[in-house]
């Protein structure tokens, strides 16, 4: 996992009332550092809706089980 998403999502998301699941996916390297991590709402899914976290030359995927992605989504552009 991406150093510091496990505190995002366990303190920032994970207590939301309309969020069920989430799932931390896939790890890929990108070029470029970024010094801080940031979270992006990529798309809505059946089941919710997709993120993305960028951190330090690596994005991680991160799938969530929602029953409100709208809320979701202005939840994630405000952090």
């Amino acid at each position: 996992m991406i150093h510091g998403l496990r505190g995002v999502l366990e303190n920032e998301i994970e207590p939301l009332d309309y969020v069920e699941s989430i799932f931390p996916g896939e790890i890929r390297p990108i070029k470029g550092r970024n010094s801080k991590l940031r979270l992006s709402f990529r798309y809505t899914t059946i089941s919710g809706v997709k993120l993305l976290a960028y951190g330090p030359s690596a994005v991680q995927e991160v799938f969530v089980v929602t029953k409100d992605a709208p809320a979701l989504q202005q939840r994630v552009d405000s952090l």
